[in-house]
């Protein structure tokens, strides 16, 4: 398995760094540790999403059916439900963005911060908007937390990955004192033909 999501990964991006190839040949790092840091690295971050918002699914299949399958099997590495996440979307990312319907899902992993601040930290630009993330306990999506050495960043706060086809649907919005958009959404069922990998592992 570890053999078969380099190799596609490798396919997204033919040109992969060293130390990508090396975090994956490296025994004692698991399976899921080594997809959280190849996502979060910026050669396998845009090609990989775009795969998914186009639906290119092949793609990218055994890196989310192999990622799921890990994450199934330590699911202390999951939030409970119930959990408040935030995720902050720059102000330039949403121009001309007009939702058609209070129902959306997001088609890729999402990373997102269990603290606002953090969330904050990270959009900074007034005006920008963040989606304060309720999580059903009828409907918890797959989801990992992670831990520093598992992303290329230096996490300063807990960091969650929604796992793709994060569905929602917007019960509030409103602007804040603070110069920020608040879209409040819960998570929602997203049934797929894909969706029924997540079935699959983990209902």
């Amino acid at each position: 398995n570890r053999e078969d999501v380099l190799k596609e990964l490798i396919q997204v991006n033919p040109h992969p760094s060293s130390c990508f190839q090396s975090i994956f040949k490296n025994k004692n790092v698991n399976l899921l540790q080594a997809i959280c840091y190849a996502y979060s690295s910026f050669e396998i971050f845009f090609p990989f999403n775009a795969a998914m918002t186009l639906r290119e699914y092949s793609k990218v299949i055994k890196t989310i059916t192999c990622a799921l399958s890990e994450l199934s099997k330590q699911r202390k590495k999951m939030l409970n439900p119930l959990t408040i996440l935030y995720r902050g979307v720059h102000k330039l990312d949403l121009e001309g963005y007009i939702p058609e319907s209070l129902k959306g899902y997001w088609p890729s992993f999402t990373s997102v911060f269990t603290s606002l601040e953090d969330c904050k930290e990270y959009v900074k630009e007034k005006g920008s908007v963040i989606f304060v993330i309720s999580l059903s306990s009828r409907a918890c999506h797959p989801n990992v937390v992670l831990e520093n050495g598992w992303t290329d960043y230096k996490l300063n706060s807990r960091e969650v990955l929604l796992f793709p086809f994060f569905s929602f649907v917007i019960e509030k919005i409103e602007t804040g004192e603070d110069g920020y958009s608040y879209f409040y959404i819960n998570s929602l069922a997203f049934k797929t033909k894909i969706n029924k990998i997540f079935i699959f592992f983990f209902f």
